[in-house]
This record gives structure tokens, C-alpha cells and sequence, in this order.
């Protein structure tokens, strides 16, 4: 090797280390290109995630609530895809149409609730909630569904908690906070490793 080396001459050896150099510096290039093509991707990812989080908040969170009055009972939820209307009662009372049938799909059961959104829904791990979750990822009382006031007609999911509440919707989702959110027929609740599906009778 050494002969052959110099053999060359001190040109030919300058030629061959030049070119070794040239194909290092290619696959540093190729390696860095990739590097980048993947970094791109990944933030457009990101921004078409944040986007669609963008699009589904301004389509179901309360847009007349400010941060002040989050709290509060005055919050006007966005509208919803369907009525309830109102029917004579027994004793020529109005009553709301409106009952929610919640199956209930763990890896461990599959129970379905028929209950009366006009008197609020709590969901959580106590034994003394309308729908009690055996989960040691879910708050004592960790969410409520109910019906607005002012209409009787519109659902809302609210997390009374401090643990995570995800709602679903067809391919969307959204973390659920202490804000009112509007729930629609088909939508699913998740807490800890149960997830609660709604359905509109």
C-alpha cells in the first residue's frame, strides 16, 4: 500500500485524500439534509395540530365567556346540532325531551346509563356520583353534564377535577378544563382508562 502510495507521487496522494474528503462531506450533507426534511415535517405536524386544536376550540368552547367569568353560570354555549323541544307533563307541566343514554367501555366492563340531564350528571371515582368510575386516574368528582340554563336544551361537559378529561369528537379532540363545553350525540368522554360514550334518545 505504502509503495503504491508512493508511487503516485505526492500529487496522486493529495488526489485520493481530496476525494476521500469530497465523499465524507456528501454523506455529512445527505445526513443533514435528512435531518432537516425530518425537523420540517415534524413542525408542520405541529402546526397543523395546533390549527386543527385552533379550529375545534372556536367550534366548541363558549365563545362569549371571558377568563373572568369562567366560573360563573352566565356562559352562553355554542349551538348545537339538535332540539330537544318540550311536552306536557303528568300534571300539564312542560318537560324537556332531552335523555342521555352513557355507555361506559372499559377493558373490565361495558354498562350503559339512561339518566336525566336536567338534573346535573357527576362522574368520578365516589361512590355517591350518578356514574361511578373505578379508576385510580379519575377524581372523586371529576366532571358534570347538565343542560344549560337558560334553554334546558343544550348539553354542556364541565371538569370539576384536577385530573385529565379529553373529549372526543369523530377525529378531533380537546382537553376539557373548568370551562363549559358544549357535548354533542356521538361525542366520547375520556378519564384515566375508561372512556363514557353519549348518545342522544
Amino acid at each position: 500500500m505504502f509503495e503504491v502510495l508512493l508511487g503516485l507521487g505526492i500529487a496522486g496522494v493529495l488526489i485520493i485524500i481530496g476525494a476521500i474528503l469530497l465523499v465524507i462531506l456528501l454523506i455529512v450533507l445527505i445526513v443533514s439534509g435528512n435531518k432537516k426534511k425530518k425537523k420540517k415535517k415534524a413542525m408542520d405536524q405541529l402546526i397543523q395540530d395546533k390549527e386543527r386544536e385552533r379550529i375545534l376550540d372556536s367550534n366548541i368552547l363558549n365563545p362569549y365567556a371571558s377568563n373572568e367569568d369562567i366560573k360563573g353560570a352566565g356562559e352562553t354555549p355554542y349551538s348545537v346540532n339538535y332540539t330537544s323541544g318540550e311536552r306536557k307533563g303528568a300534571k300539564g307541566g312542560n318537560r324537556h325531551l332531552l335523555m342521555l343514554q352513557i355507555e361506559e367501555i372499559s377493558d373490565l366492563s361495558n354498562k350503559k346509563y339512561m339518566l336525566d340531564p336536567l338534573e346535573t350528571i357527576t362522574i368520578g371515582s365516589a361512590k355517591d356520583n350518578k356514574i361511578s368510575l373505578s379508576d385510580a386516574l379519575i377524581d372523586a368528582r371529576q366532571c358534570e353534564i347538565g343542560l344549560y340554563e337558560r334553554d334546558n336544551k343544550t348539553l354542556y361537559l364541565q371538569n370539576v377535577g384536577e385530573k385529565r378529561v379529553i373529549l372526543l369528537r369523530k377525529k378531533e379532540w380537546i382537553n376539557v378544563g373548568p370551562e363549559r363545553l358544549v357535548l354533542l350525540n356521538g361525542d366520547i368522554i375520556e378519564l384515566g382508562r375508561i372512556q363514557l360514550k353519549i348518545t342522544v334518545v
